[in-house]
């Protein structure tokens, strides 16, 4: 991770390997009336390394922490500064309850509803008829059609996308992309040119076509889970015509 002298600054004044902190911790507290959103506090290995962030954005702040804590997860750190619970509040309440909801269109031709209850809907350009809940954390089909298709997982750093079996049973992960908050992007782990930008209200391939265009209030990373749905979507047509070719060649 790394600590910048401000917004608008490249000049990053340092940074850090997750590891080299034996301890974290968050002076918050949610669920409270009112909330307490505190700061951050890790300390080095020497009892004289001390690091701490605030922020006077609370969503901020909250993104470092959930951040920290999926980087303590990727590490196999001894402790996490959040449990599971606390997590999925934090990513609900930053990526769902203050999103009100709109449209999303693209290149491809296919659009999609979200309400501010969660709900993402297929409109037009997929040849079914699609539906997916969204908690801040998850995107899961709500019928057994949609979950064939697959589902996603945000933690904060990274979207990973399951390929679900047609039994509906989560596979191991089919794809996933990390995100870079200070240049907006999304880079695929195992093909580093496919690289997805924001921009605006738009969210384009920086190498190749395709874009996606929001009207309303969305959150990013639903937009960027209809882009690795439909990967996986093109994917099994290919496995399908694949498969049938081979039959085939076999059976000639």
């Amino acid at each position: 991770m790394s600590c910048f002298q401000n917004e608008s600054s490249n000049i990053g004044l340092k940074s850090y390997s997750i590891m080299e902190f034996k301890s974290t911790s968050w002076q918050g507290k949610i669920g409270s009336s009112p909330e307490i959103y505190g700061s951050v506090t890790l300390l080095g290995k020497s009892d004289r390394h001390k690091l701490s962030l605030s922020s006077e954005d609370h969503n901020d702040l909250i993104e470092w922490v959930i951040a920290i804590d999926s980087l303590q997860t990727y590490k196999q750190a001894e402790n996490s500064i959040l449990n599971p619970l606390d997590k999925h509040r934090l990513l609900k309440s930053v990526f769902k309850d203050c999103i009100k909801g709109g449209e999303i269109k693209s290149s491809y031709d296919e659009e999609w509803s979200y309400t501010k209850e969660g709900l993402l809907k297929s409109s037009m350009g997929v040849p079914y008829s699609l539906s997916y809940r969204w908690d801040g954390e998850m995107l899961i089909g709500v019928d057994k059609l949609s979950t064939m298709f697959g589902s996603g997982k945000w933690n904060g750093i990274s979207l990973i996308w399951y390929d679900n079996a047609s039994n509906g049973v989560i596979t191991a992960p089919s794809l996933r992309y990390d995100w870079n908050d200070r240049d907006r992007e999304y880079t695929d782990v195992s093909e580093k040119s496919q690289v997805w930008k924001w921009s605006r209200n738009f969210l384009a391939s920086k190498f190749g076509g395709g874009e996606w265009i929001i009207e309303g209030d969305i959150p990013e990373p639903v937009v960027m889970f209809l882009q690795m749905m439909r990967i996986s979507r093109m994917r099994r047509i290919v496995d399908v015509v694949d498969n049938n070719n081979n039959n085939n060649n076999n059976n000639s």
